[in-house]
């Protein structure tokens, strides 16, 4: 990761490469408020523009390229992976569809807004989105749709000691998609083995009452009122 992007960075703009970093970053929703309306919302942790503490500016750029300089939070994260999903187009997280009085009546409805929009050319897009493949991983197995995700441990102090989370990123299906997803889970190690499972279960619940191709799939239920497998 240094080589490909810290180090080409630095090449290229030297002592202006971390703010050229940065930049990117927030354009992705890193660093700043998601803009979610909701209160005392954290904007995460930037230390990659600490330049003494990191030593240099291509040792700051190595340490920002394996993501061990900036701490977020879950809702930044499922934001940053719907821009991915939408190709550089940050949405503000809704939190309501729509508020209606006692008696039914629309008071007021949530459209969907752009914050920002990241630009890049098509090629780019296609190259990351292909490189956020599904294979291998056990908690997908049997999913029906082309997922995107990326799996990973984040290490984090907590009272002195350092614990490793598990954190996990999808979005499906990769073409035409309709749910971004980012877990978090503390102290669980890999996000292969311990996030994703959790995402796995918010597609299939998003899948049977949305439906992740736009028809919902209800689970079948047996004779007993058991849930079934679905179609």
């Amino acid at each position: 990761m240094v080589d490909w992007i810290g180090e080409k960075l630095y090449n290229k703009y030297g002592a202006q490469s971390v703010g050229v970093w940065d930049e990117y970053m927030k354009k992705f929703g890193l660093g700043v408020s998601t803009e979610s309306g909701l209160p005392k919302e954290h904007k995460g942790i930037i230390e990659y523009t600490n330049i003494e503490q990191a030593g240099s500016y291509l040792a700051s750029m190595a340490y920002a390229s394996f993501g061990q300089s900036g701490k977020y939070t879950t809702l930044q994260l499922a934001q940053y992976t719907s821009t991915l999903a939408n190709r550089g187009e940050r949405i503000r997280p809704q939190m309501a569809t729509r508020i209606e009085d006692q008696n039914g009546n629309v008071v007021k409805e949530f459209e969907r807004e752009v914050l920002n929009k990241a630009e890049f050319p098509d090629q780019y897009w296609n190259e990351v989105i292909a490189g956020m493949n599904t294979q291998g991983l056990r908690a997908f197995e049997g999913f029906k749709y082309d997922l995107a995700r990326k799996t990973g441990t984040s290490e984090q102090s907590v009272g002195g000691k350092l614990v490793e989370n598990g954190v996990f990123i999808a979005f499906a299906p990769r073409q035409n998609p309709k749910l971004a997803v980012a877990v978090v889970i503390p102290e669980a190690g890999f996000g292969s083995q311990s996030a994703a499972p959790v995402a796995r279960k918010i597609f299939d619940a998003y899948d049977e009452v949305y439906g992740l191709d736009g028809t919902p799939h209800p689970k079948k239920q047996d004779e007993n009122g058991e849930d079934g497998d679905g179609d």
